[in-house]
């Protein structure tokens, strides 16, 4: 009985550690809705990479959202450059429309806040992936 139970918890553990193994990094969400208060392009740090910021008015510091000349990616979610021009645009749009953007999913690799005020404010900044939104 116990050979029966100790290849149970065997079977059980690899399957674990199998599920664990291949399931993406992935660290959490947080949904945002306001109005674009800042959009940022640079080249921050003398990199030739040119760098999306976003911050709505709900959030208390503006984040990295996307590269304009490779792929972006953060977790399991890739933004390309395409995509991260498509996103700038609807983002400027909102901006000078004044209207709000819904449903923001800031997807994360790392640490990530609880809320849309608990972004911590770095030199590098907190990087994510905007996986959805809704103007």
């Amino acid at each position: 009985m116990q050979n029966l139970f100790r290849r149970q918890v065997r079977t059980l553990s690899v399957a674990l550690l199998a599920a664990s193994a291949t399931t993406p990094a992935f660290a959490g969400t947080v949904v945002c809705a306001g109005t674009v208060t800042e959009l940022t392009y640079t080249m921050e740090g003398g990199s030739f990479d040119p760098i999306v910021l976003l911050r709505l008015s709900s959030m208390n510091t503006p984040v990295k959202v996307c590269s304009l000349s490779q792929n972006w990616t953060i977790g399991v979610f890739t933004t390309t450059p395409t995509a991260c021009k498509a996103l700038y645009g609807a983002m400027l749009a909102a901006r000078l429309s004044g209207n709000a953007v819904n449903d923001v999913y800031f997807d994360f690799s790392g640490s990530s806040p609880s809320t849309c005020t608990g972004w911590s404010y770095t030199p590098t900044q907190q990087q994510a992936s905007v996986r959805n939104y809704r103007l």
